[in-house]
């Protein structure tokens, strides 16, 4: 198979594939350097809440619902703002972010691939992005705006 070519200006992201084979990308809020995981089944990007109060991110209620691809919803959870989000060169200005205690899953993460995370990339960012994974060359290819 031909790796992705873009036609468009896309800008080109590094992935890490780990053990339990999760993909991993750099993201950087407010000038802080996270580890995030990238899921095209979460409806939203979450941050981790202990991550969120190192950031002073101002948490907010939200009474909508939150879904994952394994079925898993979450229905008035807490949200924040991220001022500057970036994403290699890409940086998005005043991304919403469900904040939640990803302990669960970083205890897994740490357990099967001596990792853990700060947030979870989600749909909404990828298809805002029109993002392309290529697996083979663990590469994401995100839309300039």
């Amino acid at each position: 198979m031909e790796p992705f070519n873009p036609v468009l200006p896309y800008v080109a992201i590094d992935l890490r594939i780990i053990a339990t084979r999760h993909l991993l990308l750099p993201i950087t809020i407010h000038h802080l350097n996270l580890l995030f995981l990238l899921d095209t089944g979460a409806s939203a990007t979450c941050i981790d809440l202990q991550t969120a109060e190192t950031l002073r991110l101002t948490l907010e209620k939200n009474t909508e619902l939150l879904t994952s691809a394994t079925g898993t919803e979450t229905e008035g959870f807490t949200e924040a703002v991220a001022d500057q989000l970036q994403i290699g060169s890409i940086c998005i200005k005043q991304q919403p972010v469900a904040v939640l205690n990803l302990q669960h899953i970083n205890q897994r993460l740490e357990q099967m691939a001596g990792v853990q995370v700060q947030g979870i990339l989600g749909a909404d960012v990828l298809l805002a992005l029109q993002a392309v994974i290529d697996f083979e060359q663990a590469k994401l290819y995100l839309k300039e705006r």
